[in-house]
Parts: C-alpha cells; sequence; structure tokens
C-alpha cells in the first residue's frame, strides 16, 4: 500500500513538472511579435546579419564597440534564409538559447551534482521570470543563462579546461559574464578541494594557483574595462552608489517588477488578457 501510495505521489509530481515545463516553453514562444516592445537593437543586430547574407557591407561591432555575439548571430542566419524580416525572426535565437539553457541545466546537472539537483534547477530556471523574459528579446544577452549553466556545471565537475574556455567565450557572448567568476571560482575550489583528499600538499598548491590566477586575470580584466571610453564616461555621470536604492531594483529584478526597454522602465503584466493585440 505504501508502495502503490509512493508511486502515486511520484507521478503526480512528475505530471506536475511536465506541466510547470510546457508552460514555461509556451511563455517563451508565444506572441514574439507583440510583448515585450520592438527594441531598436534587435533590429541592428539583425541588419547586419540580413547585410551579411546580401553581400553588402555590415559591422561586427555594437554601438559600444563591443564585439557582436557571433554565436547569436549565426543563429538568426537560417531563421533569415527562410522567412521574411519580422519580430520573431529577431527573437527566435533568444527562445533557442533560452530553451537549450534549461534542456542543458538537466543534463549536464545530472552528470555533475545528480538527476534530482538537476531536475530542480531545470524546473527553477524555466519557471524563472527574468529567464523568460530575456528569451523573448534579440539581444545577444539572452545567451547568458546558457553560458553561465555550463560554466556552472564544468565548476562542479572540477574540469578547469572546460570552464576557462567557457568564460573566455562568455566574454564573446557578452562582457558581463565576467561576472561568472565570483559564482563558479569557489565552486570549482571547493570541488577541487574534495578531490585532492589524499594529497593535501597537491590540494594547497592547486588551490593557490588557481586563486592567484583568478586574482591577477580578474585585475587585469576589471583594469583594461576601466579604460574604456564608455565606462569612464558612465563613471563620471553616476552619482555616489546609493545602496538602498540598489537593493531595492536588485529585488525588482528578481521579482521581475519591471524592464528597461528602449531607456524606459515598461511594466510587464504576464496575464492571460494583455496577450491580446492592440
Amino acid at each position: 500500500m505504501a508502495t502503490e501510495r509512493r508511486i502515486t505521489i511520484s507521478t503526480a509530481l512528475y505530471a506536475a513538472l511536465g506541466v510547470l515545463l510546457l508552460v514555461a516553453l509556451w511563455f517563451r514562444i508565444t506572441s514574439l511579435e507583440k510583448i515585450p516592445g520592438h527594441d531598436g537593437d534587435e533590429s541592428y543586430l539583425g541588419i547586419q546579419v540580413a547585410r551579411m547574407l546580401q553581400g553588402e557591407g555590415f559591422t561586427l561591432l555594437t554601438a559600444n564597440r563591443n564585439l557582436m555575439d557571433p554565436f547569436f548571430l549565426a543563429l538568426q542566419v537560417p531563421f533569415q534564409l527562410v522567412s521574411e524580416p519580422s519580430l520573431w525572426v529577431l527573437r527566435a535565437p533568444s527562445v533557442l538559447s533560452g530553451t537549450l539553457a534549461v534542456v542543458f541545466a538537466f543534463v549536464l546537472g545530472a552528470r555533475a551534482v545528480g538527476r534530482p539537483t538537476a531536475l530542480v534547477a531545470s524546473a527553477l530556471l524555466a519557471a524563472l521570470p527574468p529567464a523568460i523574459a530575456y528569451s523573448r528579446i534579440g539581444h545577444e544577452y539572452s545567451q547568458i543563462p546558457l553560458v553561465g549553466v555550463f560554466a556552472i556545471m564544468f565548476a562542479f565537475r572540477a574540469e578547469a579546461l572546460g570552464l576557462v574556455s567557457t568564460l573566455i567565450l562568455g566574454q564573446i557572448v557578452h562582457p558581463t559574464n565576467i561576472f561568472l567568476l565570483p559564482v563558479v571560482v569557489p565552486v570549482y575550489l571547493t570541488q577541487v578541494a574534495r578531490r585532492e583528499t589524499d594529497d593535501p600538499a597537491r590540494r594547497r598548491r592547486v588551490l593557490l594557483i588557481v586563486m592567484a590566477s583568478v586574482m591577477i586575470l580578474g585585475g587585469l580584466a576589471t583594469y583594461l574595462l576601466l579604460q574604456r571610453p564608455i565606462v569612464q564616461q558612465i563613471v563620471r555621470a553616476r552619482p555616489p552608489m546609493a545602496w538602498g536604492v540598489f537593493v531595492k531594483g536588485l529585488e525588482k529584478f528578481f521579482l521581475f517588477d519591471y524592464m528597461a526597454i528602449g531607456g524606459r522602465a515598461r511594466t510587464i503584466c504576464w496575464t492571460i488578457g494583455r496577450w491580446s493585440s492592440r
């Protein structure tokens, strides 16, 4: 009797999880032409891909002189080849990247931390409002969650080559991936310490080398970042940090009270009634 009850509960949980994943996928793919509003940067990326496909002059630099995400541009090519210009074409790579992040969170996570933990992580990522939002906007930063999934899983597996390669490629995706360092480095160091339990001296050497490397590379990256004209301009223009305002804004971000598009804060109401055309 107890066994049958456990099977029933397990089946109900898996069914609920399946429903959650389907709803999360639906929120990522439905009404891409309507919500959120069109951002000019989405068209900027799409125009460069279109010019490239037509043999016209194009640039691989953003307006801030950053390198465009080549992986995002590559994903947009097949959609532009098979469809007329539209907003959903510009956002299709974001949908695909966000969906793959959920898939790999489970596939890679199952090997790194076990199936139950990976399943929870995948479900949380699928339902996280900011992750859904950025899966619907045709910007290169929509691939940040995917980069984060690979980086965290390599850190849990203590695979230095995979972790370093992911972090380097992450900088090509978007410079803000530098903020993955304080997340993945402690995880990697912990896993290395666990793995080297038979040789304490080697464990200390590895930990010291990794920490020194992170400090040197982090300092170099910070120095180079601060030398950029746009960063210096922002630093000079911004008032001193108001930590109360920062924490409040961070809270709104995670609760998805707002998102900034085109320089304005627009409230997004994720309700069925708002999915109709204007």
